[in-house]
């Protein structure tokens, strides 16, 4: 035993243990003291199981709290007794409810995958921070898993991905990704305060880019609706505030909108500042704003769409607003 904190009682009290002190201490009255604990154990310790007085006295203190003076036996035997029956029921639900480890398939992510979503090709996709992004086909099973990798581990000009303009190989650190299938985007939030609109996850071309964000987008969701055939990307960021990005159904009319992305060409860029408003809609981008809520006081940590509700909830560590429920459209 190492670690104090994560002791194991049947390692500690071997039968012997337990009915040696049991012997001596359950007719008689007296108390078990922290040295006729560590004696009686020592009796019966191992080379392969030697006793550690810190960990017993970290057991001694946790049944009898601060009192040096001793430990009766009805308190020493109902704490060992329930401590193993809790292990037991324990290995019980594990053998009941354990899942079987899969089959292990080789990765091309080479560092945290931070989000995994299911596109409507039933691809399962995941997204490590260091810009990889993996489509994982529906028909991978058994040892034949072999993920289709985007033509990219980083987020660079030279491989067509995404780029920070003057800096051509620096990694960025991709937040999360989102599917908005009405209008056909592919949506990935970076740590450059960024968030990229793709026309494919595959090709990952990007059309445009909204930048100069407060603070960086930690999580986001897609929402559609339907009366106004807007689509709608609601996301959160590293400060708590909640933002809704409304995209109308002939945005793609609009000049900023419409440029045909070819190879090797930078994406339009727009300052989110240009698409902000608390009111008026900005009539230079088709309709397209977006919206702000000083949601939280800390890092939004998730955000989610209820289609069913036309709710958005969205969750913090902040502990006066940890979990935050809205409404974006109406």
């Amino acid at each position: 035993m190492t670690d104090e904190d994560d002791i194991n009682v049947d390692d500690l009290i071997s039968k012997s243990v337990f009915e040696d002190l049991r012997s001596r201490f359950e007719q008689s009255g007296q108390t078990i003291t922290i040295d006729d604990l560590l004696n009686t154990a020592q009796k019966y310790a191992t080379k392969a199981q030697p006793v550690s007085r810190k960990v017993l006295e970290t057991l001694f203190y946790r049944i009898n709290g601060a009192d040096d003076i001793g430990i009766s036996w009805d308190d020493f035997a109902s704490y060992v007794l329930l401590s193993l029956q809790k292990r037991y029921e324990a290995d019980v639900r594990a053998r009941a409810f354990g899942i079987d480890k899969p089959r292990a398939a080789g990765s091309p992510h080479e560092s945290p995958v931070n989000r995994v979503r299911y596109n409507d090709l039933n691809h399962v996709v995941s997204l490590s921070d260091e810009g990889t992004f993996c489509f994982w086909p529906p028909k991978a099973k058994g040892r034949h898993v072999k993920p289709y990798r985007s033509t990219s581990t980083n987020f660079t000009n030279e491989k067509k991905i995404l780029s920070v303009p003057g800096v051509r190989t620096k990694p960025i650190w991709a937040t999360d990704f989102v599917f908005m299938n009405h209008i056909q985007k592919f949506v990935v939030s970076s740590g450059e305060r960024e968030i990229w609109f793709f026309d494919s996850p595959q090709e990952l071309q990007g059309q445009f880019v909204v930048t100069g964000f407060d603070n960086t987008i930690s999580r986001m969701d897609s929402a559609y609706d339907a009366k106004t055939g807007t689509s709608i990307l609601i996301f959160g960021d590293g400060k708590g505030v909640i933002y809704a990005m409304f995209l109308p159904e002939n945005y793609k009319i609009n000049p900023h909108f419409r440029v045909k992305i070819t190879k090797g060409k930078q994406p339009v860029r727009i300052p989110a500042d240009k698409l902000l408003t608390e009111s008026i809609i900005p009539a230079n981008y088709g309709g397209v704003h977006i919206r702000k809520w000083h949601g939280h006081k800390d890092w939004v940590n998730d955000i989610l769409w209820m289609p069913a509700s036309q709710y958005f909830v969205s969750c913090s560590n902040d502990p006066e607003s940890a979990l935050i429920m809205g409404e974006i459209i109406n």
